[in-house]
């Protein structure tokens, strides 16, 4: 909804569907650390939190998942992608989903 009406469409009419899912991915990044910050900053006078938040990482893990999304879209109609689909059992394909995240 937000993020394709407010990132992608305006990014596509002047870029790439490719250039436009990463600004888009990466806006979403930028959001979830935000939201993590005002979460880490928002503490009352006198607590503390038992982990100190880890900054870079939501950008990180959208900014992996737009790549795996680009690549998916440039090679999953290759020959090895499409005899994967079908021949390997659903576990393997589900394990293999998970290794990318």
């Amino acid at each position: 909804g937000l993020l394709k009406r407010g990132v992608f469409k305006p990014f596509r009419t002047h870029y790439s569907k490719v250039v436009a899912a990463i600004a888009t991915f990466l806006v979403s990044g930028f959001i979830h650390e935000y939201v993590l910050s005002v979460f880490a900053f928002a503490k009352k006078e006198g607590e503390s939190f038992s982990q100190t938040p880890n900054y870079g990482s939501q950008l990180s893990f959208f900014a992996w998942n737009g790549v795996v999304l680009i690549v998916e879209s440039l090679f999953g109609n290759a020959l090895i992608f499409q005899w994967m689909k079908h021949r390997l059992p659903q576990p393997i394909k589900t394990a293999l989903i998970l290794l990318t995240a």
